[in-house]
């Protein structure tokens, strides 16, 4: 569901997906304070939540502008793209965000929740950093941010993350694959692998304490930390940076 027609800005354009919580949420709100034009996906949120979610993130420039979607993320990944160059007439960003963790050990999870983790966390970041890439390219380039997990690094410590590790690393792999091929036509794919942080499922878990005392900075990344990385991955700075991984973890 779109909540306008077509406007033409001078703002660059980003679309965000898993962008009404979490870090997707700030990485919406700080890219928003830096002057980006959003397109913000959400599977989980109502057209009234994500239509203010729109209206509170705008700034002061007359030539920024957001829009919404509310869909599947693996089903409607077809059209996600169209719709941000429809409304915007350009694509200067994608921050492949939404994620899903079937929170249950290899012996006990079924091949249905694996297959959906996967759709999830690494086909649909596909067909939209594939439809970006096309868009991208006729325009003169443009910057795709993935957000794995440290779990990829850490998957033998839990049983529980071994198919939500194996679909992230499917997706670093992937990243590279898209930096690789997007380097001649000024396309850039990074990924960042965030710590632990701090969620209501985290805050849950009894042994947290003695966990976050294993992070040699003795404390969980913020979610912020992880926005202001993304805005320094589609911004200027960084315009020689692609085909990386970037762990932001305090040091683990």
């Amino acid at each position: 569901m779109i909540n306008s027609e077509t406007d033409s800005l001078v703002s660059p354009v980003a679309i965000v997906t898993g962008a009404s919580r979490g870090i997707g949420l700030d990485i919406a709100t700080h890219l928003a304070s830096l002057g980006w034009s959003l397109l913000l996906h959400s599977s989980t949120q109502t057209r009234d939540v994500l239509e203010d979610l729109c209206t509170s993130l705008v700034v002061s420039n007359d030539d920024q502008k957001h829009h919404f979607m509310n869909s599947d993320l693996y089903e409607g990944a077809s059209s996600i793209a169209e719709t941000a160059f429809r409304h915007f007439g350009r694509i200067d960003a994608l921050v492949n965000n939404a994620g899903i963790l079937a929170d249950k050990g290899f012996e006990d999870v079924d091949i249905d929740e694996v297959e959906n983790v996967f759709r999830i966390n690494t086909f649909a970041p596909y067909l939209l950093s594939r439809d970006c890439f096309r868009l991208m390219q006729d325009s003169g380039g443009g910057s795709i941010v993935n957000i794995s997990s440290f779990t990829v690094k850490y998957a033998m410590g839990r049983n529980t993350t071994i198919h939500y590790a194996a679909s992230k690393a499917a997706l670093e792999i992937m990243s590279e694959g898209f930096a690789r091929a997007g380097a001649k036509f000024n396309i850039r794919s990074n990924c960042i692998r965030p710590g632990i942080i701090l969620t209501d499922q985290q805050s849950m878990r009894s042994d947290l304490a003695s966990r976050v005392n294993m992070i040699p900075l003795g404390r969980m990344t913020t979610t912020k930390e992880i926005a202001a990385m993304v805005g320094f991955l589609l911004g200027p700075e960084s315009a020689a940076t692609t085909g990386q991984t970037i762990t932001i973890s305090g040091g683990e």
